[in-house]
């Protein structure tokens, strides 16, 4: 794999979501009236949190029951479903594709030492089972069905799987004795980490068989960690070169070169870490960047990064912004500060524009959005409880 790296400058910590030319920030306006912020409720518990919208507007996310228990949930017209457990245990979910099909783990009850890869279709909660071993985990799945994620081996050592049509493939590993699968686009080609035979952690690309390293520039310092594919197999990763975060930097791969798409100002940059969000189909990439007072005031705005030029997103106000996922129009969401200190507001940025969307009177985390530009997430309510949000201009869809 060829690296080219340009004159400026994963493993940090996927919290640090903190990019080439700069270009003026757009402006700020409160949320237009047509966009409604729906609470999406709970099971009867205190917490949900939404982590998937598709664009036939179903959200997928996780809540807490009456008694406590973390249940999986799908949303639809108005109305929250459980979708059950298979043994009893806490669930968490972790991905949803445009065909409503549901994957998570379930963690069995009451030690927590085994995990269950599940899959949920069409009213039906089904056991992916294992490599052997004890337990699974399922992180993502594809609009063809295909499951990737981890499972304990017969030796007890993890692998990366691919999961199609009832069947479960061990990736294997670059040498050692783990290895995890975080995406798989609809071309059936999987990233993911694993370790080296000297236990050290390298992001890889699988596809048609075949594991691939994405090797550092610097193999001595901190591994190339990728964090999203599209449809087109084009990467987006990220490098923090002496585990500092100074020097980290986002990269982008077209299929032959990785190349560092650069930053605002400083040095730094980061994609969004949320699973496969921070790519478009388009080649688009959003994230995070210091900017030119990032050593006098902290200051990160979001960006948006295509064809070689880095956009500013700018802020609502504060000092920092950050971009969490962007669709194939080029509409994007994230967070940002806004004037008043230590407050921060979702965000929907389109057209050059950035959009305060609300909140349930506290702090919101957006998380994904679909082709429509319905928005998911969670928010703190007034009175200190999460609850998954959607954020929404369509009148078809109804809280």
């Amino acid at each position: 794999m060829t690296i080219n790296r340009t004159p400026r400058r994963w493993i940090l910590t996927l919290a640090l979501c903190i990019g080439l030319t700069a270009l003026t920030a757009g402006p700020v306006q409160a949320a237009p009236a047509r966009v409604r912020i729906i609470d999406l409720g709970t099971l009867g518990g205190t917490f949900s949190d939404a982590i998937a919208i598709n664009d036939r507007g179903q959200v997928a996310g996780t809540s807490t029951t009456a008694s406590g228990q973390a249940r999986s949930f799908i949303w639809q017209r108005g109305k929250m479903t459980d979708l059950g457990t298979l043994t009893g245990g806490s669930m968490r979910t972790t991905a949803m594709n445009n065909r409503g099909d549901v994957v998570g783990i379930e963690t069995e009850l009451p030690d927590g030492l085994i995990t269950h890869a599940f899959l949920w279709r069409g009213g039906v909660l089904r056991d992916l089972g294992t490599l052997g071993g004890d337990s699974a985990n399922a992180w993502n799945i594809n609009d063809r069905g295909q499951v990737v994620g981890d499972s304990v081996t017969t030796d007890g050592s993890t692998h990366a799987f691919l999961w199609d049509k009832g069947v479960m493939t061990d990736l294997g590993t670059l040498g050692g004795q783990f290895s995890s699968a975080s995406v798989v686009n609809d071309r059936g080609q999987v990233i993911g980490l694993s370790t080296n035979a000297d236990g050290f952690g390298i992001g890889f690309l699988w596809d048609r068989g075949r594991l691939t390293e994405f090797g550092p520039p610097d193999s001595a310092s901190a591994a190339v960690v990728p964090v999203a594919i599209n449809r087109r197999g084009q990467v987006v990763a990220f490098h923090d070169p002496d585990f500092q975060g100074a020097r980290g930097w986002t990269g982008f791969w077209d299929g032959r070169t990785l190349i560092d798409i650069g930053d605002l100002d400083f040095g730094f940059s980061a994609p969004s870490f949320l699973p496969n969000q921070a790519l478009n189909d388009r080649g688009q990439v959003v994230g995070t960047s210091s900017v030119a007072s990032y050593f006098e005031d902290g200051a990160t705005h979001a960006y948006l990064w295509q064809r070689g030029v880095m956009q500013d997103l700018g802020t609502l106000g504060g000092l920092r912004s950050s971009a969490t996922a962007i669709n194939n129009s080029g509409m994007v969401t994230g967070t940002s500060q806004t004037t008043e200190e230590f407050v921060s507001h979702p965000f929907l940025w389109r057209r050059g524009v950035m959009t305060d969307i609300g909140t349930l009177g506290r702090s919101a985390d957006p998380v994904d959005l679909n082709e429509r530009g319905d928005i998911v997430g969670s928010a703190l309510t007034v009175d200190g409880q999460q609850h998954a949000v959607l954020w929404t201009s369509s009148r078809h869809i109804t809280g």
